[in-house]
């Protein structure tokens, strides 16, 4: 009988180590999730800087100041004003999680030198090559 019991506990210890193995959900404060949401926040905000001085966006402007080297005055007017607002993540919060589905849906706030903030989402998920996938809202 004791061996029985001991085996039982020792076999449900196992299963429950076992069971916690598995891969969970990205959180919303890891580091490459902040990496890529801010990576997209960048694309975006450099492009509706672009927008606000030119018809392109800022791939495009980049595109067209090969052909049109007048334009490079641009970027570097985009890049000098993205890198002075100096954004930064801040109050990162888990809305939701699914160990299951490896999903995580987070909201934040993206702070400026001039004391500005935005409130955004943002999804994380992995692919089915196991790569962090990001979807960001509100930018």
């Amino acid at each position: 009988m004791k061996r029985r019991v001991i085996a039982t506990i020792i076999t449900a210890g196992i299963v429950l180590m076992l069971s916690g193995c598995g891969e969970s959900a990205i959180k919303c404060d890891d580091n490459d999730a902040q990496k890529t949401v801010m990576s997209i926040a960048k694309d975006e905000m450099k492009n509706q800087l672009a927008r606000m001085n030119t018809i392109y966006t800022y791939q495009g402007l980049q595109e067209a100041a090969k052909t049109t080297p007048e334009l490079s005055k641009y970027i570097d007017k985009i890049d000098n004003d993205y890198l002075t607002s100096q954004p930064t993540l801040i109050n990162i919060r888990t809305e939701a999680m699914d160990d299951n589905l490896q999903k995580s849906e987070c909201a934040a706030e993206i702070s400026f030198a001039n004391g500005n903030k935005i409130p955004i989402k943002y999804k994380l998920s992995k692919t089915s090559e196991g790569k962090l996938f990001a979807e960001v809202f509100g930018l």
